[in-house]
């Protein structure tokens, strides 16, 4: 067993447990869906449910608990596969970066924390802080504070040690720096195991609340790399869900109770953090991943993600002065990413959005360059949304929904779950 608890350095506290997008201003000829709301944001931070909306209770999506994922030694060579296969399953981690590289890769660090990731502290050079005196532990803590900061991102105020070499007098110092030492509960050994003893040491010993050592800058990264799925497939079958590290070394809560086993959980969870959205219940912290997303509420989540100005009240009929999202719909119109629905008259706010609607709003809304056919076999040249679906595939923000043959499904309800996912690469991190 590889486990190193990390309570043995410091008391740290207790460890808690998209768009292939747009509505446009064509007839909605979906048909209407009972959806949920997703809530315009109160001045309080709170959802603004419509009196109409009834949601059901919280439901917990990780019922065994929680872990956070760390990587150790980057940014390197292979920390852009670390964060691709991170993307790919929806997992956001905490990054112990070394100053000396941020300064190499300074983009790259950016990247991570743009991703949503956090990032900590492992010292300039990666130096074994119990051979050394202190002043020259806390230049080396110091230097890579410097390092993180030039390159624009502000780390966490938390240093793991190199290669866990620490004592009392090395706690001392590194807190006299404004840092708190922090290890780590299970240690995959990724460094010098191939991908299936890493997989097999990491499922075969998880417990809530753990923190896992995995490392991206190693010469065997690519190894991490390559069990990653499977720990991330495999630990969410046993009912877990990954989150980040706080500020005081305790995993951080999930935004939402029913986003955490899915590949949209980063997106929902960034989509949370930049408060484009409060969640879809009232009473219990919901992100109704399932749920179909009418035209209304894409308004919303547009004006938000968008920060789009304030504008004069739009004149739809359907849409009534003080209506949940009429605010978000007057942005959306005045902005010209909608004309409304059938003869422009009304903006069908109950109606869901399909795929191809939502191309042609976020297709409008980022102002995409045109782009080469994507060559589907579901969307032909002369449909009406073609050129958005075009151009959101070539910006990469959607990649269709099935391989063989290539189709974008351009007729299907586009979920909240995916709605996140298509915001969160159309704006989030553009």
């Amino acid at each position: 067993m590889v486990r190193a608890p990390r309570t043995a350095i410091a008391a740290l506290g207790a460890v808690a447990g998209v768009l292939a997008l747009a509505t446009a201003s064509l007839a909605g000829t979906a048909p209407a869906l009972a959806v949920g709301n997703d809530e315009p944001i109160a001045r309080d931070g709170t959802p603004d449910v419509a009196s109409e909306a009834v949601a059901p209770a919280p439901t917990e999506s990780c019922p065994t608990g929680h872990l956070a994922m760390t990587f150790d030694d980057g940014p390197d060579v292979h920390t852009g596969d670390v964060l691709d296969a991170l993307a790919e399953h929806g997992v956001r981690a905490t990054f112990f970066v070394e100053g000396a590289k941020v300064e190499d890769r300074p983009g790259l660090l950016r990247r991570v924390d743009r991703e949503g990731h956090r990032v900590a502290n492992h010292t300039y050079g990666h130096e074994r802080l119990t051979e050394h005196p202190d002043e020259q532990i806390r230049s080396t803590i110091e230097a890579a504070d410097h390092a993180i900061r030039e390159a624009g991102v502000e780390p966490l105020p938390l240093l793991r040690p190199p290669f866990g070499a620490t004592d009392a007098r090395v706690r001392a110092v590194i807190e006299s720096t404004g840092y708190r030492p922090l290890l780590w509960d299970l240690d995959s050994r990724d460094w010098e195991s191939s991908a299936e003893q890493i997989v097999r040491r990491v499922l075969g010993d998880l417990a809530p609340g753990d923190v896992l050592l995995f490392h991206d800058g190693s010469s065997n990264t690519p190894e991490t790399v390559r069990a990653l799925p499977d720990v991330v497939d495999g630990a969410r079958d046993r009912g877990y869900c990954f989150t980040v590290l706080d500020e005081h070394g305790d995993l951080a809560p999930l935004a939402f109770v029913d986003s955490g086993a899915s590949v949209h959980t980063a997106a929902i969870e960034r989509l949370a953090d930049a408060g484009v959205t409060a969640g879809c219940h009232a009473e219990g912290p919901r992100f109704c991943t399932d749920e179909s997303v009418t035209r209304a509420q894409m308004a919303s989540f547009l004006a938000r993600a968008l920060d789009l100005p304030s504008a004069a009240p739009s004149g739809f009929e359907d849409v009534g002065a003080g209506a949940a999202h009429a605010d978000a719909i007057d942005a959306v119109a005045g902005a010209g990413i909608t004309a409304g629905c059938g003869d422009g008259s009304r903006y069908c706010p109950d109606e869901p959005v399909n795929r191809a609607q939502m191309a042609t709003f976020l297709d409008r809304g980022l102002s995409l360059e045109d782009a080469e056919p994507a060559d589907y076999v579901d969307v032909g040249r002369t449909a009406t949304h073609a050129a958005s679906i075009d151009a959101l595939t070539a910006a990469g923000i959607a990649a269709g929904c099935d391989e063989q043959p290539p189709r974008y499904c351009p007729a299907d309800p586009v979920r909240r779950d995916q709605m996140a996912s298509f915001l969160d690469r159309g704006v989030l991190r553009r």
